[in-house]
């Protein structure tokens, strides 16, 4: 009797998480104001953007890893990277971290913290976790002599606002900061953000295996929307 063949193989999330908030953004792509809040379907699309980016990370190292014979012909970046990346997951490391990581060993160069790709990529992380655990906020506010009011808008409604992704023509009102980003502008800001992330990866991969592959696992999901 043969003996029993044993293969190895990985269940990779990061394109169908992805495709969940590009669906999402599609729901709502009709909205007469693409700037006005109160679409529960922009959450989602917000949500799973930033949930693809840390899956696209975390499944980044383990795609080459998985023909060893492969990795010994690879860049000395591409092994040096594997090697740190898994230092950084044993050690809990945040996806921002792993960003800078990924950026800067593969393609030799420092990461470009100020630039607008990684501010829009730290934006969309803040509106992640701020969703996930969120916890009571305060507002501040003045009642003036005219019976009107004004508000302090959430620092995150500020961010949000200087990407033109909400209705800048309303007044500040003490609603809660995520029914205010739960726009269909923010939907497409967020899923192409994720997109253009993955896409400055895979540009900066040493040509080789390792690169093809991944730029045939995510290079045709991850596409900017129109």
């Amino acid at each position: 009797m043969a003996a029993p063949i044993t293969s190895k193989g990985i269940n990779l999330s990061a394109g169908r998480l992805f495709l969940i908030a590009k669906r999402a953004f599609e729901r709502i792509q009709g909205v007469s104001v693409p700037t006005s809040g109160n679409q529960d379907d922009a959450l989602v699309a917000i949500i799973f953007s930033a949930a693809s980016i840390e899956a696209f990370f975390n499944e980044l190292p383990e795609v080459p890893a998985l023909i060893p014979e492969l990795l010994k012909q690879e860049s000395p970046a591409v092994v040096t990277y594997i090697r740190l990346a898994e230092e950084i997951e044993s050690s809990k490391g945040s996806v921002q971290l792993k960003f800078v990581l990924s950026f800067s060993i593969l393609s030799g160069q420092p990461c470009d913290k100020g630039g607008k790709l990684y501010q829009d990529f730290a934006l969309l992380v803040e509106a992640r976790n701020g969703l996930m655990h969120m916890k009571p906020t305060e507002f501040l506010g003045e009642i003036k002599s005219d019976g009107t009011s004004e508000f302090e808008p959430a620092p995150i409604i500020k961010k949000f606002r200087s990407r033109n992704i909400l209705d800048n023509s309303q007044p500040d009102v003490p609603f809660p900061w995520h029914t205010r980003i739960a726009t269909q502008a923010a939907a497409h800001w967020a899923c192409n953000t994720a997109a253009d992330v993955v896409h400055s990866i895979l540009k900066v991969v040493p040509d080789g295996s390792s690169k093809l592959a991944l730029t045939m696992l995510y290079g045709q999901v991850f596409k900017r929307l129109d």
